[in-house]
C-alpha cells in the first residue's frame, strides 16, 4: 500500500452524481475524497457505532447533523 498521496490524484467527479472517491482503506480505517458539482448533494444516513468526519477542502457545502445545519467552507470541518 502506497502510504503517502497526493489529493488531487484521487479528485473526479461524476456529472450524474457524487462522486466517491477512495483515498486510503486498511482493516480499521478509511478514507474517501467526496467530490461534488454544484447542486449534487449526498442523502443524509447515519452511520452506527462509527464517527465520520467531513473536510472541505475547496468550495463550499451545506451540512446536517442531528438538529444542526452549517454551511462549511474550504479548511472547515465537521464530526
Amino acid at each position: 500500500m502506497n502510504n503517502f498521496k497526493k489529493l488531487s490524484d484521487a479528485k473526479q467527479f461524476s456529472v450524474e452524481k457524487m462522486k466517491k472517491n477512495s483515498v486510503f482503506e486498511t482493516e480499521r480505517f478509511f478514507c474517501d475524497l467526496y467530490c461534488f458539482e454544484p447542486g449534487q448533494e449526498q442523502s443524509p444516513h447515519t452511520h452506527g457505532g462509527q464517527d465520520k468526519i467531513y473536510y472541505v477542502i475547496e468550495g463550499k457545502g451545506l451540512f446536517r447533523v442531528g438538529d444542526e445545519e452549517k454551511e462549511l467552507g474550504g479548511g472547515e470541518i465537521v464530526l
